[in-house]
């Protein structure tokens, strides 16, 4: 959310709902992020959640922001998890079902990249690759 509300204009960052506690600077930090990663891997469930948080904005807003959204769901990889793989993970009863998709996902090398604490957690305890994005530095370098 963090990276489609800033590609599309910053300035709405400090007024969606949904990113409370968000600065430009942070989405600085994440498109950097983005950009020096070898691929950006969607995942279905994920951007089904985004999707219904990003709905949350006015227009004509709204609209731009889910252009942006269109734009990157059509130039990235998205990979599906069947919901019955993903719900016989031990974390789902705790975590749910995007999250355990997740877990799926990092077990076959895909890094996650995330600000919930309990999932990045699960995901190192398993021994996969996992970045709380709260605990990346948020200086830009020269």
């Amino acid at each position: 959310m963090l990276f489609v509300v800033g590609q599309t204009a910053p300035h709405l960052i400090a007024r969606h709902k949904r990113l409370q506690g968000f600065a430009f600077v942070d989405f600085r930090v994440l498109e950097r992020l983005v950009v020096n990663a070898r691929d950006l891997v969607l995942l279905a469930n994920t951007l089904t959640e985004a999707s219904n948080w990003l709905d949350h904005t006015a227009e004509p807003d709204r609209g731009r922001v889910f252009v942006t959204f269109q734009a990157l769901i059509r130039t990235r990889t998205e990979r599906y998890v069947d919901s019955r793989t993903a719900s016989l993970r031990p974390e789902f009863l705790r975590l749910g079902l995007a999250d355990t998709a997740l877990l799926v996902l990092a077990s076959q090398g895909v890094v996650i990249l995330s600000t919930d604490s309990e999932l990045s957690i699960a995901a190192q305890k398993a021994g996969y690759g996992a970045v709380n994005f709260n605990h990346e530095p948020h200086r830009l370098g020269p």
